[in-house]
């Protein structure tokens, strides 16, 4: 797959049918997943496992029955956009916001083709600085870890 335009990225909390095949490969069987499994177990152990939901007009990501929130990352706005990344986050322990689950395009990574792009730092600044904006949250915590972060700062030297 060759994607394009990743000077932007888009999110989209609905994401139509016709990309469920995408959203599978990407979430399920993403080639990046070796790399963090024990802690995707961990993950899975924590907050439930993840289900593709369809209602044949959108797809979604539950986990054992629990809504959390997803954001589909896309390359632009258009019709024919192509999906880059999946975010699972949630509101934790009250003033934290909690990424749950984060899946990249290889492509996207640090040893793809736009790994100058940032790809997966931008996905986490634009959820840092949505999330300033609410009064009661002071931290996101990233995936895969317990480092937490003042949602108000900048991460790109912490990552």
């Amino acid at each position: 797959m060759f994607i394009t335009n990743m000077h932007e990225l888009y999110f989209k909390s609905k994401l139509e049918y016709r990309y469920y095949s995408e959203v599978e490969r990407l979430f399920f069987f993403n080639s990046n997943q070796k790399i963090y499994l024990n802690s995707i177990y961990k993950v899975c152990e924590e907050f439930g496992y993840p289900k593709l939901i369809t209602d044949n007009k959108y797809v979604y990501i539950n986990f054992d029955d629990q809504k959390y929130q997803t954001l589909f990352v896309m390359d632009s706005s258009e019709i024919d956009s192509i999906l880059i990344g999946i975010v699972i986050l949630c509101i934790f322990k009250i003033n934290t916001v909690k990424i749950v689950h984060v899946a990249v395009q290889s492509e996207c990574t640090i040893n793809g083709n736009y790994d100058l792009e940032n790809v997966t730092y931008r996905i986490i600044q634009n959820i840092m600085t949505k999330y300033s904006r609410i009064k009661n949250i002071k931290f996101i915590e990233l995936p895969y870890s317990t480092r937490k972060f003042p949602i108000n700062k900048k991460i790109i030297n912490e990552i």
